[in-house]
């Protein structure tokens, strides 16, 4: 089976292995467009086919038109259009033909060519790493050279069919003496050192420090170890230099200043890694060296997330993005006129989804449409009905809520005949806050002013408000408490500060 990208500029053939993608000379396929990021996605093979998965990009990667999620892979069928910024490519797949190996034809968005072998490449794309320029020390393997030059021609070259001279021959004059038995001890002891030596030497390289790590954490893109910033890495090392030193390494540069742990007296090291704020989003590669400089063979792949994702804590701790959970918040007001506001409470609903989208938020069972009725009495022999239409919708993510909900429609029907009935919808109720730890949550609060037309020619003013809430995290979970945005509402309207005119 052969599968191919075909593009505006041409087809570009996919080869049996990963295939990086980017707007960089080192990705294997080359994007020129200025919303190509410089490490943008990735192609697998599968048994099924090929997938695709962006990575991370700036401004995402589609298929068919529909946004993917980074790190989740996509798999691909004939006939699918992948698009990165303006460039699109056509996925296609030829059954029967034989699978071609090499850079093949390179026409614009081609095959870049590698500064190491296809096999390196491969392995560095596989470790997720977002460059696949590898080194001996990382990977243990030899560096990929060329093969030597051939030996030079020689000078001159026999007539065919003639027979070289014969080499010259040498004797030796008769008076010359052979070796006596004091030299012959000299060099077999010579011979005896030179295997001594390398005895030693063999000896060296098979019980010099081979130092290997392993990291665990609470947190997984997939399978990858994740963290985010004030987060933990749990690492375990072997085969150190015996009480050493030992600095770490993300993608080659020591981490958080030099973070340096300690082997003990058999090499081995454990010790936690913090993740900071210069730990930039996005795939990366974790090694170690201890003071002789004798490092990890091969790194750990980890991938760092913005707080909140990965079900790692949003920032002061605050809630993940994907957690559902309930708010219990008391809101305090004043009027536009100065007027004081009995303070209510809300309850606020945040239900997770899967990353990146970040939690949606909602407020009872009011806001979702639907019309509500309530009635009263104002103890004057004058009743009333009320029929209000909320809507609502609001976000949550990296510990920040906001909502917003409106009224779309009010009706007041009171017992003497008269109506009044709302023209326009109405911002009923505006919440934007911050987690200032893992259980709690402030900020501030507004609505709009309105004013609603009666039947007998009277019109009832709303002023506007703003105010302050809090808010913890309700541990219980129960909306048992709740008190109704329509009976709010409504007591309000024959107080203040709502007024008659």
């Amino acid at each position: 089976m052969e599968a191919t990208l075909q593009s505006p500029l041409g087809q570009t053939i996919l080869e049996p292995g990963v295939v990086t993608i980017g707007s960089t000379p080192d990705s294997r396929l080359i994007v020129h467009d200025a919303k190509a990021s410089p490490h943008h996605a990735v192609l697998r093979p599968t048994e099924q086919g090929y997938t695709i998965t962006d990575w991370s990009s700036t401004y995402g990667t589609f298929v068919n038109d529909e946004q993917l999620y980074p790190l989740v892979p996509r798999l691909l069928t004939a006939g699918d259009r992948i698009r990165i910024g303006e460039m699109v490519f056509t996925y296609e797949v030829h059954e029967g033909a034989a699978l071609v190996v090499g850079p093949g034809s390179r026409p614009q968005g081609e095959l870049a060519a590698s500064a190491v072998p296809y096999e390196y490449m491969a392995n560095a794309v596989d470790a997720q790493l977002p460059s696949a320029s590898l080194t001996q020390t990382q990977y243990g393997s030899a560096p990929y050279q060329l093969p030597d030059a051939p030996p030079a021609a020689p000078s001159s070259i026999p007539a065919y069919g003639v027979a070289p001279p014969p080499p010259p021959t040498y004797t030796p004059p008769s008076s010359q003496k052979r070796p006596g038995g004091w030299l012959k001890i000299a060099l077999i002891a010579v011979a005896a050192l030179v295997v001594l030596a390398g005895a030693g030497f063999g000896a060296f390289l098979l019980t010099r420090p081979q130092p290997v790590i392993s990291i665990t954490s609470g947190y997984k893109v997939d399978s990858t170890p994740a963290g985010a910033t004030g987060t933990v890495f749990h690492v375990s090392g072997k085969q150190f230099s015996n009480n050493s030193t030992i600095t770490f390494l993300l993608d080659g540069t020591p981490v958080s200043g030099e973070r340096l742990g300690q082997s003990d007296a058999n090499g081995n090291v454990k010790t936690d890694l913090t993740v900071t704020s210069d730990w930039a989003v996005g795939h990366h590669t974790l090694t170690a060296k201890d003071a002789e400089n004798y490092v990890t063979k091969a790194g750990v792949a980890v991938v760092i997330v913005p707080q909140g994702q990965a079900h790692t804590p949003g920032p002061n701790g605050a809630p993940p993005d994907n957690m559902s959970f309930v708010i219990k918040a008391t809101v305090k007001a004043t009027d536009t006129a100065g007027y004081t506001i009995n303070p209510w409470t809300d309850t606020l609903t945040i239900t997770g989804r899967p990353d990146p989208a970040g939690g949606s938020v909602s407020i009872n069972e009011f806001d979702n449409g639907q019309p509500h009725t309530s009635t009263g009495d104002f103890g004057n022999g004058l009743t009333y009905t009320e029929t209000l239409t909320y809507t609502g919708s609001g976000t949550y993510k990296m510990g920040h809520l906001s909502y917003t909900e409106t009224v779309t429609s009010m009706r007041i029907v009171l017992s003497d005949g008269g109506t009044c009935v709302l023209k326009s919808p109405w911002m009923d109720e505006h919440l934007d806050g911050t987690f200032s730890n893992q259980n709690t949550i402030s900020g501030t609060y507004n609505n709009d002013a309105y004013s609603i037309p009666c039947s007998d020619g009277t019109t009832i003013y709303h002023n506007a408000q703003t105010g302050t809430w809090t808010g913890a995290l309700d541990q219980s979970g129960t909306t048992s408490d709740i008190n109704s945005p329509v009976q709010v509402g409504f007591e309000a309207i024959w107080t203040k500060p709502f007024a008659w005119a």
